[in-house]
């Protein structure tokens, strides 16, 4: 057991709210396959079962419905899969259940009808349940706290505006003087010249561009993170579980006549049993994709309060050094067109 698991087992004993890990720990212990986790709702009993589960138990046994990457081990057909009724007591695939004539006397469609029932029940009532601990995830995190706020809306607009001056200064100066105002024209036209003139000075505006198209870019990537991990509210929440579901629901009709067609295939023809477990697992990869995308919010977020003081600090500092490097190219500027600092 890892050292973090044990310190939220002993704050779940001391009446601690750990849903939060619990659920993000849930989504970790999927992985190995194990069914059983959906049925704890306390921390406590889902380690236990992750810890207890044998991942090398023979994959025969499990749901074909739930087929992932987990399952794909050799396993590409239904067909592999051990059938499941009452009166039946030992292993045997569907596939070889086909070929023979009944086992105890019972016939292929009963066994295929009570199979399928059972697969289909047990994947949507696991199905319901994970689309829970995704909503109940989406609720929990990530929770922007008052301390992580965007990036200065005033430092971005500011570092914009004196790099588009500079930008144009350099390339197109001509659009900076104004046909009205001699003494701003003749300015631009003696900086413009100065530029050209004296190499230090021109390289001094090169580096505060590059300064402050850095600080535009990273205030604008480090706001889109921002964004990315802001809190989502229950409401929309439950509006994006909803859309999941009807998505998934969509999924489940089409897998349903799949089996149905299947079901009626091989009972007329039971050498015809391959059936590719892709063909019945949209549904659950398409459960699969949703929980990327929560893991991915949760890994976003984790970033931004890592990183964080960081970024700002970055960010401060690189809009700082701009800004000072700003008003020395503008005073060293004005100074040499003045005359009152001589570089030749």
């Amino acid at each position: 057991m890892k050292p973090g698991e044990e310190l939220m087992l002993l704050l779940e004993l001391n009446n601690y709210e750990v849903t939060r890990y619990k659920l993000k720990k849930q989504l970790e212990y999927e992985e190995t396959g194990n069914i059983d986790l959906f049925q704890h709702k306390k921390f406590a009993d889902l380690v236990i079962s992750h810890y207890l589960y044998d991942d090398s138990l023979d994959k025969r046994h499990k749901n074909p419905l739930m087929y992932n990457k987990n399952l794909d081990n050799g396993m590409n057909s239904i067909s592999q899969f051990y059938v499941i009724h009452p009166n039946i007591n030992k292993d045997v695939t569907l596939g070889d259940f086909l070929l023979q004539e009944s086992i105890n006397g019972v016939s292929n469609e009963d066994v295929l009808h009570n199979a399928f029932d059972v697969w289909v029940e047990e994947h949507r009532e696991i199905s319901i349940q994970k689309m829970e601990n995704l909503r109940d995830m989406a609720i929990l995190l990530p929770q922007k706290g008052k301390g992580y706020k965007k990036p200065s809306k005033l430092g971005l607009f500011i570092a914009l505006l004196l790099s588009l001056f500079l930008l144009f200064l350099y390339i197109k100066p001509g659009f900076l003087q104004p046909s009205n105002i001699n003494f701003i024209s003749n300015l631009i036209e003696e900086w413009d010249q100065l530029i050209h003139d004296v190499f230090f000075y021109s390289l001094i505006g090169m580096v505060n561009i590059a300064l402050l198209i850095s600080y535009v870019v990273l205030n604008y990537a480090f706001s889109r993170q921002n964004n990315n991990v802001k809190s989502i509210k229950e409401r929309k929440a439950k509006k994006m579980n909803a859309g999941w579901q009807k998505s998934i629901e969509k999924l489940r009709v089409k897998q349903l006549k799949i089996i149905e067609k299947y079901i009626s295939q091989v009972v007329e023809d039971p050498t015809k049993s391959f059936l590719d477990l892709k063909k019945l697992s949209g549904p659950e990869l398409l459960l699969e994709k949703y929980k990327t995308h929560i893991k991915t919010m949760e890994h976003r977020y984790d970033s931004m309060v890592k990183n964080y003081r960081k970024q700002i600090i970055i960010l401060k500092t690189i809009f700082t050094i701009s800004i000072i490097t700003y008003l020395t190219f503008i005073v060293l500027g004005y100074a040499l067109i003045r005359g009152w600092i001589n570089v030749w």
